[in-house]
């Protein structure tokens, strides 16, 4: 299976450097999946179709709001093959490389 890497900008460390790490435009990729702590994965929601699928299927269970919700990593890649199979793109944002999907 192909997974292009889009590859537009560069991406800042936490201290607002350029650390050269390539990230593509988020205006192409519908949900973003980052880690937010050690076993905890974060979806966000960056468009406006997405944000309106994230609350009919996932909105019962974030008390985060309607468009964010957290997870394990077994429900991070569930929730990313339930988004594909429906359509929508999504940004990886791994320790490397941002990958979309």
């Amino acid at each position: 299976m192909d997974h292009p890497v889009v590859s537009t900008e560069a991406r800042a460390d936490r201290s607002g450097r350029q650390c050269g790490i390539a990230t593509p435009r988020s205006e192409v990729a519908d949900f973003r999946v980052q880690r937010a702590a050690d076993l905890l994965w974060e979806i966000s929601a960056l468009s406006d179709r997405a944000v309106r699928w994230l609350r009919a299927n996932y909105q019962p269970v974030s008390p985060l709001g309607a468009d964010v919700i957290r997870t394990d990593l077994i429900g991070a890649n569930r929730f990313m093959r339930n988004a594909q199979t429906q359509g929508y793109r999504t940004e990886y944002v791994g320790p490397h490389s941002v990958n979309l999907f």
